[in-house]
């Protein structure tokens, strides 16, 4: 079949060496990188930041532990910051992955305040959550719940040939080449322990291996708070593991300054 497509459509292999060597960059550890573009639109009163922290090149099981972090902390992050603290419309945390390197991310959209702020905020969520963590606050009925909403997620099946269509050509395209993930996923998160759910959580947000970046926008009206609430996040619990560095030049010539990961989709390539 592959043979008869390429001969139809007159498909060339391409090359490993013409593929592009594109890199996603390796924040340094124990680093809160803080980096802060200005608000082109001088009208727009929402100071929007994202929080970053890298996790590392994925493997099977470090997703699928990251995973269910990420299930334990969506909820309450939303409740607590969007519905009782009401800081603005978008509120959202999520695992992502690039190219094979995983990271979670923590956006806050605002028209009530400043960057910095909603950076305050966000430190305060997850240092109260790192608190019950390490008091035994987590049973374990609660975290097969966890576990659970993630096996859910994992069982759902392709409603149509399009998802089915995306789910291989993911594989294809990471040069992964695992179109029986999802078995094997589901298989290998029954294993997933309680102790690597909490050695996972303090490496990824409160230990020396921790790599952060926050990205803000800061819109007019809130600049004095800004500076106000920098001054106040020098010397928050979540800041004294890791050492916070303003990224002084332009984000191309900081990628430029960093180190970057193994382009495993090379790696992978045939």
């Amino acid at each position: 079949m592959v043979e008869g497509a390429r001969s139809k459509f007159s498909l060339e292999s391409i090359k490993l060496e013409d593929l592009a060597d594109v890199r996603v960059v390796a924040l340094e550890a124990s680093t809160a990188f803080l980096v802060e573009e200005p608000l082109t639109d001088v009208a727009n009163e929402n100071s929007c930041t994202l929080t970053y922290f890298e996790v590392g090149p994925h493997t099977m099981r470090l997703g699928l532990v990251n995973a269910i972090v990420m299930q334990y902390l969506s909820e309450p992050f939303f409740n607590e910051l969007r519905t009782q603290q009401q800081l603005g419309y978008v509120v959202s945390s999520r695992e992502s992955a690039t190219r094979n390197v995983l990271g979670n991310r923590f956006l806050i959209q605002s028209p009530k305040h400043a960057c910095e702020y909603l950076v305050h905020k966000i430190n305060d969520f997850l240092v109260e959550v790192h608190a019950k963590l390490q008091s035994g606050g987590l049973t374990d009925e609660e975290f097969e719940t966890q576990k659970k909403s993630v096996l859910t997620n994992l069982k759902e099946k392709d409603v149509n040939l399009q998802e089915e269509h995306n789910r291989h050509w993911k594989e294809l395209t990471s040069h992964r080449y695992e179109f029986n993930r999802q078995n094997l996923e589901i298989e290998m998160l029954e294993t997933i322990t309680k102790e690597e759910f909490l050695t996972h959580f303090t490496q990824v947000f409160f230990s020396e291996h921790t790599k952060r970046l926050d990205l803000e926008l800061t819109a007019a009206a809130h600049k004095e708070e800004q500076e106000k609430e920098r001054e106040v996040n020098a010397t928050h619990e979540m800041f004294k593991q890791v050492k916070r560095v303003k990224v002084e030049e332009s984000l191309v010539q900081f990628k430029k300054q960093s180190g970057s990961h193994a382009n495993t989709w090379l790696a992978g390539f045939i």
